[in-house]
């Protein structure tokens, strides 16, 4: 068929094949009898598939049973511009050819469709949905036979897990040491082949939960929370401190010269006090207090029991001392600014409070009432501060390495003396909310704030170190 074949008209398609016939005889002369005959029969032909159309369409034959016809007789049939070609006769794709759209019969009838013969239509059993039953059938049994194979080492590596998690490694024999890593990686891949043919989501959490479990007890620490905690202040904390020793000179020089500014600023003018010192912060003592009602509602304040000294006042010094120690610490990565700020500020408020005892008289009295608990926490709070320089130095001066590789090789050490310098202030609560007040002379304060001193010094200078035979102090 050409490009040029044009669409009957509904007076050529009401025609008679004898008409047809007919008017194929009465051709012009020079025009060829054998083509006139074929066209006459295609006629014929397009006009007998119109009726069985029709007929279909009447009883509710898919028009595809025609199609089916047409292959079984192997008349091709003409309906407009479409051709209905005959699976035998026609390509494996689907395509246009010379303009015309080539329609291919399907190879298997869908589901409730059937077969057309001689105008008859029988319905068939698609053959797609008995051979995914089957194929649903074999995928269960195969994820069953899976299970069967294997449960029993499942259940003995989560035995041997369970006794890890309640006793620790030692609750296993040696036998079973040797034998949790194999059992372990024979589930990993159990997992890994359950999650394409097991149908059963329960069993695939199951041996995903436990797969995480004994890793914990393959790789995990082996030592216990305890022992972690023993380890860290018997050697990790002091030896991080020490690491950071030229960051520590550097923050106390920062807190002394605040101390020293804030000492001459309020002695030049007592009125500065309350520009230096927050209201909070001043606890009621300010330019118009009193020599005797500082020592009377201060420094030698009567005790007022252990639930207000211990517990409320000792809570409400860590939470804000732990804050500021913090803020030291993180704001390091702010290349040590916020840091360096900080530690100047909190100089200068303990330089004002100097300066305004000092003013009446009190500059020892004064000192030894806070030297009970000011060498713990100005000693934490400097601690803190040379960690977050020592962050700053390492985001700023990285070295051969890059930042990031840099900061984390050394952050965890910095970040070792931020979480022992908690347990310093929460010490430093404990003795400034209680024991301050217990320690009623001044002398006593001193002796005792020496014996502090001395200890913390022992303690970061000794502690960790080996001791020349292989063992730590």
């Amino acid at each position: 068929m050409n490009d040029n074949a044009r669409t009957p008209s509904p007076e050529d398609q009401s025609l008679k094949p004898e008409q047809a016939a007919g008017m194929a005889a009465h051709a012009p002369a020079q025009a060829d009898s054998g083509l006139a005959r074929d066209m006459a029969s295609l006629q014929a032909a397009g006009m007998q598939t119109e009726r069985n159309v029709a007929e279909n369409h009447a009883t509710g034959a898919p028009e595809h049973a025609i199609a089916q016809s047409e292959q079984h007789s192997g008349q091709p049939s003409h309906t407009g511009n479409v051709t209905h070609v005959p699976a035998q006769a026609q390509p494996e794709q689907p395509g246009a050819v010379n303009g015309n759209l080539i329609g291919v019969t399907p190879p298997h009838t869908p589901a409730g469709h059937g077969n057309a013969r001689n105008g008859n239509f029988t319905p068939t059993q698609p053959a797609s949905s008995a051979s995914g039953k089957a194929a649903a059938k074999a995928l269960v049994l195969r994820s069953a036979e899976f299970r069967k194979g294997r449960e029993q080492g499942w259940k003995r590596l989560d035995d041997m897990v369970t006794r890890v998690e309640k006793s620790g490694i030692t609750a296993l024999s040696p036998n079973e040491v040797e034998e949790l890593p194999l059992l372990y990686r024979a589930t990993m891949s159990s997992l890994s082949v359950a999650r394409n043919i097991v149908l059963d989501r329960n069993l695939l959490l199951y041996l995903e939960n436990l797969g995480l479990r004994a890793y914990m007890a393959v790789y995990g620490p082996r030592s216990s929370i305890t022992r972690s905690l023993k380890e860290f202040l018997s050697s990790g904390f002091p030896q991080a401190v020490r690491a950071i020793r030229r960051h520590l000179l550097l923050a106390f020089i920062l807190t002394l010269a605040g101390v020293f500014a804030g000492f001459m600023l309020v002695m030049a003018d007592i009125n500065n006090f309350g520009t230096l010192v927050p209201e909070g912060l001043a606890g009621g003592r300010g330019p118009g207090s009193t020599a005797q009602e500082l020592l009377d509602e201060e420094i030698f304040a009567p005790w007022t029991g252990f639930v207000d000294t211990f517990v409320v006042f000792a809570n409400s010094l860590f939470r804000h001392n732990s804050m500021v120690g913090i803020l030291c610490f993180c704001l390091g990565f702010a290349l040590g600014i916020p840091t360096v700020f900080l530690l100047v500020y909190n100089g200068l408020v303990l330089g004002a409070f100097i300066a305004l005892h000092s003013a009446r008289g009190l500059t020892v009295d004064f000192i030894g009432w806070l030297s009970i608990h000011g060498v713990t926490e100005l000693l934490a709070i400097m601690l803190c501060g040379a960690a977050g320089l020592a962050v700053a130095e390492r985001i700023i001066f990285p070295g051969a390495l890059p930042r990031l590789e840099n900061l984390s090789r050394h952050g965890r050490q910095a970040a070792s003396v931020a979480a022992g310098c908690v347990g310093m202030l929460f010490v430093a609560g404990i003795l400034e909310g209680g024991f301050r007040q217990l320690i009623n002379n001044t002398p006593g304060r001193y002796a005792f704030a020496l014996v502090t001193g001395a200890l913390w010094l022992i303690y970061f200078a000794k502690a960790g170190k080996d001791n020349g035979n292989g063992n730590k102090i």
